[in-house]
């Protein structure tokens, strides 16, 4: 599977509600899912998300696995310091030491 492809389900709110969870098993829901963004920075901008009892609006990255985020180098990025959401199929490596 290909980011792309997750990234087209993201955004036509194909991905349902049930089927976020974080690491720790809070629901997570997509209220909004924001602007793909086609250049550089996060995915999407300007996402609702609601986690738990809290919304969050921001930005929302995307990868196939979390070991991604350090691979394409987001964690020496500050264009990704505002991301509230890192959407993974795959949560192979902890993305925050």
């Amino acid at each position: 599977m290909k980011e792309d492809f997750i990234q087209y389900l993201w955004a036509e709110s194909l991905i349902l509600p049930s089927d976020l969870t974080l690491k720790d098993g809070t629901p997570c829901q997509a209220v909004a899912t924001g602007t793909w963004n086609e250049f550089s920075g996060p995915d999407f901008k300007d996402a609702i998300v609601r986690i738990g009892d809290t919304t969050w609006v921001g930005q929302v990255e995307i990868h196939i696995k979390s070991s991604d985020w350090k691979i394409h180098n987001h964690h020496q990025d500050p264009a990704y310091d505002n991301v509230i959401l890192h959407v993974v199929l795959e949560d192979n490596e902890p993305v925050i030491d």
